[in-house]
């Protein structure tokens, strides 16, 4: 008999079929009772009253909910300072068109740029085979604008930090559309969140009568407004970014440590995790990067040795009284 090889996937693989079957047993199961409630007649009423006071439909893969419950709200933002209101929305007008221009020129420029890299020779030099810190990468290969796929090249793992942060994207675009209205007095009829199927996502509802009867111009700061909210997000976002060192580092050591150790090593029982790493040979250690550069240092420095070498027991219990200096 002939052994066949298993076929074995990789753990993102893994991971993926893991949130599909999630997904659909969650929807399977939200379809199943919605449909099981208003089947029977003893808790189909009752249903269908809670249905409507919170607003909520469900079909499938998708659940969604409306409410009148921020209208007020929206109307006592959008009248407190309105002339204020004003240049701030006409000022997103002018960002808004800036945005497209700039977006619609990338997009024809990448093709042209993607054409004309394909008609260039790939040249080969020794410095990009050699070089150990980063990666053979073309500039070819540096994409400006990269789509978003789930286990390509957003970890899925991240999925739950990746739709959160859009979810507030669409929460503060969709109220931007609503001030924006309240301001330029079009009634606001309510707003709605939904779920389809793992994207969340939201919308006001706007009176269309009361729209056509403003002028163009008006028109603009309206549709405008979530554009030009979501852009003010981004900068706020970067600006957080940017300074979010300087406030972490009052709370943070920014340092190599240690991970973790191999169960078959003699240092497993004497080295703790998380001990800092201050040199190895005599070479600095501050960040993760200057660990992989010290090796690099060593290796290069000693091409015909091994790797390492051995200590004995009493070297490695004195060396492992001091956290974190650890010496090859």
């Amino acid at each position: 008999s002939s052994d066949h090889p298993r076929l074995q996937l990789s753990p993102t693989s893994n991971m993926f079929i893991r949130l599909v079957l999630q997904l659909v047993i969650f929807w399977f199961t939200v379809y199943v009772i919605n449909y099981a409630l208003l089947r029977f007649p003893n808790t189909k009423r009752s249903y269908i009253r809670i249905l409507r006071s919170l607003g909520c439909h469900i079909s499938i893969c998708n659940i969604g909910f409306y409410s009148t419950s921020f209208n007020r709200l929206f109307y006592q933002i959008g009248r407190k300072k309105p002339h204020l209101w004003k240049i701030w929305f006409t000022i997103g007008i002018f960002v808004a068109f800036i945005t497209a221009v700039f977006s619609c020129s990338i997009l024809v420029f990448l093709p042209l740029k993607y054409i004309y890299d394909r008609q260039q020779p790939i040249l080969f030099t020794r410095q990009n085979l050699t070089d150990k810190n980063v990666p053979v990468e073309k500039d070819r290969d540096k994409l400006w604008i990269q789509p978003i796929i789930p286990g390509v090249n957003v970890p899925l793992e991240e999925l739950g930090h990746f739709f959160l942060a859009l979810l507030v994207c669409t929460l503060f675009h969709e109220l931007g559309h609503a001030i924006a209205a309240s301001v330029e007095q079009v009634r606001v009829n309510g707003c709605g969140y939904f779920l389809f199927i793992l994207y969340p996502g939201a919308y006001v509802d706007l009176n269309e009568e009361q729209i056509q009867m403003i002028t163009a111009y008006r028109q603009l700061r309206i549709y405008c407004a979530g554009v030009f909210h979501n852009m003010v997000l981004v900068v706020v976002a970067v600006v957080f970014l940017l300074i979010q060192p300087f406030i972490l580092r009052h709370f943070y050591i920014e340092t190599a440590s240690v991970a973790r150790i191999s169960k078959d090593s003699p240092i497993y029982s004497l080295l703790p995790k998380h001990s800092t790493i201050q040199d190895i040979d005599g070479c600095i250690v501050s960040t993760s990067n200057d660990w992989y550069r010290c090796l690099r240092l060593i290796s290069d420095r000693h091409v015909l040795d091994s790797t390492g070498y051995c200590l004995t027991q009493a070297e490695i219990q004195l060396l492992s009284s001091y956290t974190g200096n650890i010496i090859m």
